[in-house]
């Protein structure tokens, strides 16, 4: 890689790590050596040229707080880190710096010794991160720390593997730089790869119940842990990392970068989910992986396995290991809920925090609330209570400010005599457990409550107070109100009913009910339909119902049954009504009783089509009997020489102004028809009075019917009288008898 690339990828690397110590506020002095170390880094990326072409770079004061506001005289930007706040103190520094003085000075010395003691440091704490973590298993809340645990194992097993197989240590035939440098490549693989896979499980768990979780770990490493020894020393074909005079091949180098990439990968995945973790924790990862990116950047340079930038590159591996170390052995001992109890330290925070905002629901609700304790007497029957704890509210209810510890019958003494039915309710919902709500007159305190009241355990309960007391006092005024204008249409002369915004009728007044000889209840609802004729109960119930949707006034006629079972016709009309807001309340209507209005129309009716029968049959005989007149007169004019014949006409003539006098007097004899009201009459009695009254000579009348009566106008009887009178006129001297 170039060394502008190079250092700009140092550059992103330390900016994370800087980036990842803004999630701790507090500030501190940084070592010079990394300020340096950034500054040089930060030449090849971010670098500005003056008028004179000249590189110059912001000023970078790692010694200070991130202020990104903060300005230079030259217009260049302060960038400001705090870099190891809260991590590491500044004795802890100098022995780690003491202690890499001492590595490298045995480096020089011994190469080998040196080596062997770093990396017999990180199979250590590698080891011992696992054991942390495979004897804290059970208790692990999330995949992530215990895939980086169990992973650790096996990192340290080929890391132990490679410490054996170092050039000079002899311990493997061949002694070569090859396969040591094959296994510390393995085992950085195995690592990150470890590392990326364990960020995707940050928060949840690898199988819903976690029960099997940690054998899937242990399988896929052990599996990739046989596999990787296998292809190195079975299959012998994993890729040469170290060629003896040249240095380090194009795989090797490769895979360094490649190792960087999934550490950056991990770095950012842990930056993004950050708040799963303890924020020293958190840092303290951070820092793990940007040295051993620092180091994995640096072993893609040495050309001797015993040179300089692999002295190096061993120290911030140290670095990295110190840093794991402090997050998986130190504080998992010193602070475990930091670590792998940080889920159940979390749960515990938000319990308390609910539980604070539950206390303060509690406090200052609007409603009273007691927490009770019911207690029983010899019979397990409810005789008394003890207020547990009670909120703000119930405790301004008078006489009930220090209620808290005490019974009821202590605090109020009349609570069983005046409202027994309390006792009753709240022993009820302890037994069973279902909550009831209910509204009492709660009279030892002279108020209205709506209690709502549940068991959270049996023998416990809760009671939610409402003060209703101004709203009953409202509906008793209303209800007092409405009592008087009921009172007033109760005694109103014609029925009277009511509907709500339902359409369902809730009122009918006195009159209605004495019309239908039926109680409110039968009534009440669509009971009243009941009582409307069957053949106007559509056409009823369709006025109704379109007037009701349309919220219009209506007017109709139907009948309606009579309490004494008959049907009167009477006439309905309901129009809609408010609420003083303006809602649509319902409809209220009135009926009047028109049956006799009806009946008398339809006598009318029925009269006048009988008097306008006879009057065309009378003007069309009267024509006739004109007619014939005129005809006879005609014939009188033309035989006056003819005496007799003269006088024939002249009788035909008298004759036929006779039939019109008979005529006229028969429409004055039923100028009354239908004007009195129908009756029930015997035909052979009207025949008898019709004979009686008229000369009948030794002519006899032949009855068929003298059992038929007909439901007919009182003036029925002069229909038999004309009908003889005519068959009498009319009959012939030869006529002896008159019937069918």
């Amino acid at each position: 890689m170039p060394g502008p690339c190079r250092s700009l990828l140092i550059a992103i690397l330390a900016h994370i790590c800087s980036k990842a110590c803004l999630h701790q506020p507090e500030a501190g002095r940084r070592p010079p050596f990394l300020q340096t170390f950034i500054r040089k880094s930060l030449t090849h990326c971010i670098c500005r040229y003056d008028a004179r072409g000249e590189a110059r770079i912001p000023s970078l004061d790692i010694t200070q707080t991130w202020n990104p506001a903060m300005k230079n005289e030259d217009n260049t930007r302060t960038i400001t880190y705090p870099l190891f706040a809260g991590i590491v103190s500044v004795q802890e520094i100098l022995v780690i710096g003491v202690f890499l003085c001492m590595l490298y000075l045995i480096s020089r010395a011994d190469f080998l010794l040196f080596h062997s003691i770093a990396e017999l440091a990180s199979i250590g704490v590698a080891f011992s991160i696992f054991a942390i973590i495979w004897n804290s298993r059970r208790f692990i809340p999330d995949g992530f720390f215990l895939i980086v645990g169990i992973s650790f194992l096996f990192v340290g097993g080929i890391d132990l593997v490679h410490t054996l197989a170092y050039k000079g240590i002899g311990i493997f035939p061949g002694d070569n730089a090859d396969l040591p440098t094959q296994l510390w490549i393995a085992a950085r693989y195995f690592q990150s790869i470890s590392f990326l896979v364990a960020s995707f499980f940050i928060g949840r768990a690898i199988t819903r119940e976690k029960k099997y979780d940690t054998a899937i770990v242990v399988a896929l490493c052990s599996l990739a842990a046989i596999l990787t020894f296998a292809s190195i020393f079975l299959w012998q074909n994993f890729p040469r990392c170290f060629i003896e005079g040249i240095g380090l091949t194009p795989f090797k180098i490769a895979s360094e970068y490649i190792i960087c990439a999934i550490l950056i990968a991990t770095t950012l995945i842990l930056f993004w989910k950050r708040d799963h973790f303890d924020p020293v924790v958190f840092r303290l990862l951070i820092f793990a992986q940007v040295f051993l990116i620092f180091g994995e950047l640096v072993f893609t340079s040495y050309v001797s396995v015993y040179g300089e930038m692999n002295i190096v590159g061993h120290l911030f591996r140290l670095l990295s290991i110190y840093f794991f170390y402090k997050v998986f052995v130190v504080i998992s001992i010193s602070r475990p809920y930091d670590l792998l109890l940080r889920e159940f330290k979390r749960n515990e925070d938000n319990l308390r925090r609910s539980e604070e905002n539950y206390r303060t629901l509690f406090d200052n609700m609007q409603e009273g609330l007691a927490y009770c304790r019911m207690i029983y007497d010899e019979a397990g029957q409810p005789a008394d209570w003890v207020y547990i704890d009670v909120n703000k509210r119930f405790g301004e209810l008078p006489g009930l400010s220090d209620i808290k510890g005490k019974h009821v019958l202590e605090a109020i003494p009349d609570t069983r005599e005046l409202t027994p039915e309390l006792f009753d309710t709240y022993g009820r919902v302890t037994s069973t457990g279902v909550p009831e709500t209910f509204e009492i007159d709660f009279k030892p305190l002279k108020m209205w409550l709506r209690v709502s009241v549940y068991s959270p355990e049996k023998g416990f309960f809760v009671a939610v107070f409402d003060d209703i007391s101004a709203q009953k006092h409202a509906e008793e005024t209303l209800r007092k109100a409405r009592d008087f204008y009921l009172m007033i249409l109760d005694d109103f002369p014609n029925p009277i009913w009511r509907a709500g915004s339902d359409g369902k009728c809730d009122y009918f007044n006195k009159d209605w009910l004495e019309f239908t000889g039926r109680t409110l209840e039968q009534e009440m609802g669509d009971g009243w339909a009941d009582g409307v004729h069957p053949d106007d109960l559509d056409r009823c119930l369709t006025i109704y119902q379109t007037a009701f949707a349309n919220r219009e006034p209506f007017d109709m006629e139907y009948r309606l049954r009579y309490h004494d079972g008959t049907y009167r016709w009477i006439s309905d009309s309901g129009k809609p009504f408010y609420t003083p807001e303006g809602e649509f309340a319902g409809y209220i209507g009135s009926c009047y009783d028109i049956h006799a209005r009806n009946l008398a129309e339809e006598a009318l009716r029925q009269a006048n089509d009988k008097l306008n029968l006879l009057a065309s049959i009378t003007r069309h005989d009267i024509k006739n009997q004109i007619f014939t007149l005129r005809a006879y007169l005609d014939f009188s004019k033309e035989s006056r020489g003819d005496a007799l014949k003269t006088t024939e006409y002249i009788i035909k003539e008298e004759r036929a102004i006779d039939a019109i006098e008979r005529q006229i007097a028969f429409t004055k004899e039923y100028e009354d028809l239908g004007v009195k009201a129908p009756v029930w009459q015997s035909i052979e009695s009207c025949i008898k009075d019709a004979t009686a009254a008229l000369p009948m000579r030794d002519i006899t009348i032949d009855n068929g019917v003298s059992d038929l009566e007909v439901y007919a106008d009182p003036l029925f009887p002069k229909v038999f009288y004309n009908l003889i009178d005519n068959a009498l006129r009319y009959g012939g001297a030869s006529m002896t008898h008159i019937g069918e």
